[in-house]
């Protein structure tokens, strides 16, 4: 388990109203979610953004999810994306591109 040290924010300022609610929302969407270290490249969608939810079948018919924490978006040779799921606990991996059915 892990604890979230927020400070400078707006939203979470000792005493607001609804803070409790905010708090619990967010627990809420965050539970039973465990999201996997890993990298992908892709044809891309510019929908797809930092901090969206993931999830992909692999060649092995395996299903990891993630969070998008960096996305690189290339106009070279057609549209294409490289994207990373990583939290700062843990590390992202060398060399771990995921074949895909997006």
């Amino acid at each position: 388990l892990y604890s979230i040290s927020v400070s400078n924010n707006p939203l979470f300022q000792a005493g607001a109203s609804g803070l409790d609610g905010l708090a619990r929302g967010m627990l809420s969407s965050a539970a039973g979610f465990a999201s996997a270290s890993m990298r992908f490249s892709w044809r891309g969608d510019p929908e797809l953004g930092v901090g969206d939810r993931v999830r992909l079948t692999d060649a092995a018919g395996e299903v990891h999810e993630g969070v998008v924490s960096r996305q690189t978006l290339s106009l070279s040779q057609g549209f294409s994306a490289s994207c990373t799921c990583a939290t700062p606990d843990l590390p992202t991996p060398a060399k771990a591109h995921l074949p895909c059915a997006a």
